[in-house]
């Protein structure tokens, strides 16, 4: 797997996994672990830094590490 990443460019790498991905869409929830609060929004993007952008109560907010719970993806 390592060699096959070695030879994509970030650009490739990103694609794949976004399109492996299923936040993108969905609605998510977001656990803080540094306050113990949560929020619930859309997944509309995941960016070349592995960060995601969630749309909630129409803001997006940039999520770049937190516990991420995706809603009605085992239903």
């Amino acid at each position: 797997i390592n060699n096959a990443y070695n030879r994509m460019t970030s650009e490739e790498i990103l694609k794949e996994y976004t399109a492996a991905c299923v936040n993108p869409g969905r609605e998510v929830t977001i656990h803080y672990a540094s306050d113990g609060k949560s929020a619930k929004g859309i997944c509309t993007s995941i960016l070349a830094d592995g960060s995601m952008n969630v749309s909630i109560d129409g803001k997006e907010v940039n999520v770049h590490s937190g516990e991420v719970s995706v809603e009605g993806i085992y239903s």
